[in-house]
């Protein structure tokens, strides 16, 4: 494995190296280096977590907001998509 020097790291490398190590800055640099990634706001899938409410719709709007991390007005149009 490399040796990484931290006062040379580019910043995004060197917030992973302080969060997550020397392997992780490895890893992600071989897989994505010279790749323009964005990460989505939320954990989970749109679709994914929009039919898990429309399967869930008897539960309370609160709820399931806190179990996909979407808000509430979110949960409830979904919600009324399922009848």
């Amino acid at each position: 494995m490399e040796q990484f020097d931290e006062h040379l790291l580019a910043p995004v490398y060197l917030e992973f190296y302080q969060v997550l190590g020397a392997k992780a800055v490895q890893l992600v640099h071989d897989n994505y280096g010279g790749n323009t990634v964005s990460f989505p706001d939320h954990y989970n899938d749109r679709e994914k977590a929009a039919a898990y409410v429309r399967e869930h719709a008897t539960e309370k709007a609160q709820t399931l907001s806190q179990e996909t991390g979407y808000n509430i007005r979110t949960i409830r149009k979904w919600k009324k998509t399922s009848d």
